[in-house]
């Protein structure tokens, strides 16, 4: 063989990516909880987003080259087949050597109802505070179960006139049995931590001990950002306020906060302007502060037309973190820039 053509096929093949090494080819569907999957696999590998912040779970659809990537995964992490609705397919025609991990199950979450009607007659800061739990005991608390009752049927609603909001729906929302947005209480992202370990250990159980290791660390560091978020949210808990969808249950209950009702009712159903109407009767006899408007809808007129001749302000919550560089710290950047986004608005 010719010296120079051997020596350029040697350089050649060292320019080859290593598919075959120690790449794990890791799937997460949004950027949270891709955050905290990366925290668990540490320096052992980089996961691979799947949708981007700016998109909503609730509308997205995958590309060719993302239908791929889930087909030649070796462990794909998504929150539950109720949420990721644009996966569904895909999963069910996945090889059997894919691990698909729906961490909201496997994680065995406490769960809540989906609120009906987007007004809500009682905040989460005017129902008794629940005890604080530890970061174990989310399976044992009673309090998310019994607030599955106000939150369920007619009861709920302020004013039945809402039902016109059913008519002239775009047919995009889903409507699922349970809230999935779980990852906006870090108290429940500890249990989903421990999850994710267990599932990365299960696929590659040659680093399971790393994988422990950095979901302890993760766990400690989610116990942390929960304490810091209650110092930074204690003085707006009475301080009531209009999201653009229901995405923050959770994270409402978690920290007593005052969330009156939201824009829309379900995802991608545009409001009617009857409950226009009672959102902006609703906000005034409760003096709320501020309307929220989400960087995954853009539709800032519609706040606009709420607030139109009151002092009340609009602002930007974001449940999946636009702007914020994918990695390990992506969730704690989410989590402060919420409560800041909040306490800014209503302060």
């Amino acid at each position: 063989m010719n010296k120079k053509f051997f020596v350029w096929v040697v350089i050649l093949i060292m320019a080859m990516p290593c598919s075959w090494a120690a790449d794990k080819n890791v799937v997460v569907s949004i950027k949270p909880l891709h955050s905290l999957v990366q925290a668990v696999l540490g320096d052992t590998d980089t996961a691979y987003l799947l949708m981007p912040a700016a998109n909503s779970p609730h509308h997205f659809y995958l590309r060719p080259s993302q239908v791929k990537a889930l087909h030649n995964a070796d462990v794909i992490f998504y929150l539950s087949d109720d949420f990721e609705i644009f996966l569904k397919a895909t999963l069910a025609s996945l090889p059997e050597s894919v691990n698909a991990v729906a961490v909201v199950h496997t994680a065995q979450l406490d769960l809540l109802k989906p609120r009906s009607g987007g007004i809500w007659k009682e905040s989460a800061a005017s129902r008794q505070p629940s005890p604080q739990r530890t970061k174990h005991d989310d399976h044992n608390g009673h309090d998310d179960h019994n607030d599955h009752h106000d939150h369920n049927g007619h009861k709920d609603r302020d004013d039945h006139n809402d039902h016109d909001d059913h008519n002239g729906h775009h047919g995009h929302a889903h409507h699922a049995e349970h809230d999935m947005h779980v990852w906006l209480d870090p108290v429940r992202a500890q249990a989903m931590a421990t999850a994710i370990a267990a599932a990365l250990a299960e696929s590659f159980p040659e680093q399971r001990s790393v994988y422990q290791a950095n979901a302890e660390q993760l766990k400690q560091q989610l116990q942390q950002l929960h304490q810091q978020l209650q110092t930074t949210l204690t003085a707006i808990v009475d301080k009531p306020y209009i999201v653009f969808h229901d995405a923050y249950q959770y994270f409402e209950k978690r920290y007593q906060l005052s969330a009156l009702g939201s824009i829309e009712a379900t995802p991608g159903d545009l409001p009617s302007p009857q409950r226009l109407r009672n959102i902006r009767a609703r906000i005034m006899e409760a003096q709320a502060q501020c309307v929220f408007n989400e960087p995954q809808f853009a539709d800032d007129m519609t706040a606009q037309t709420i607030v139109e001749g009151t002092k009340i302000k609009i602002g930007t919550m974001d449940p999946l973190g636009v702007g914020i560089e994918a990695g390990p710290r992506a969730y704690f950047q989410l989590m402060h820039r919420l409560a800041a986004s909040l306490r800014n608005c209503l302060m």
